[in-house]
C-alpha cells in the first residue's frame, strides 16, 4: 500500500518542527501525480472493504470511540487501512495477502518508515 498528504492544515511540516501548533499531524504532499493515483486507489479501496475491514469500520466510524478515524487514508506514500490523525494512529486489518514473505518485507519497511515520522 502506498500513501502520501497534508490534509486539514495550513502550517507547513517545517512550521511544525519549529513549534507551530496544529490539529493536523503535518506530513507531506506526494507530488501531485503520485497522489492521484493513490487517492484513486484509496477511493476504489473504500468502495470494497474487506470483511474485516467492514466490521472495523462499523467500530471506529462517527467517533464511537471518541476520535474520528478515516478509513484507506492516503499518508506519505502509502495508504492505511485507518487512522485517527490526532492521534497519530494507524490501525491494519490484514488479511491473508499480508503472510507472504514478500508483503512481511514490504509492510515492516513502511511500518518502520511510518513510526519513525511518529505514528504508531
Amino acid at each position: 500500500m502506498n500513501m502520501k498528504a497534508s490534509h486539514d492544515s495550513n502550517k507547513t511540516p517545517s512550521s511544525l518542527e519549529e513549534g507551530g501548533e496544529t490539529s493536523s499531524p503535518g506530513y507531506h504532499h506526494a507530488d501531485p501525480f503520485l497522489y492521484r493515483i493513490l487517492e484513486e486507489e484509496a477511493k476504489r479501496m473504500r468502495r470494497f472493504p474487506t470483511e474485516a475491514e467492514s466490521v472495523l469500520w462499523e467500530i471506529v466510524r462517527k467517533k464511537q470511540l471518541g476520535f474520528r478515524f478515516r478509513r484507506q487514508f492516503v499518508i506519505y506514500d502509502y495508504i492505511v487501512d485507518f487512522v485517527c490523525l490526532p492521534l497519530k494512529l494507524i490501525i491494519e486489518a490484514d488479511g491473508k495477502y499480508h503472510f507472504t514473505e514478500e508483503q512481511k518485507a514490504a509492510d515492516s519497511v513502511r511500518n518502520d518508515f511510518l513510526i519513525g515520522k511518529g505514528f504508531s
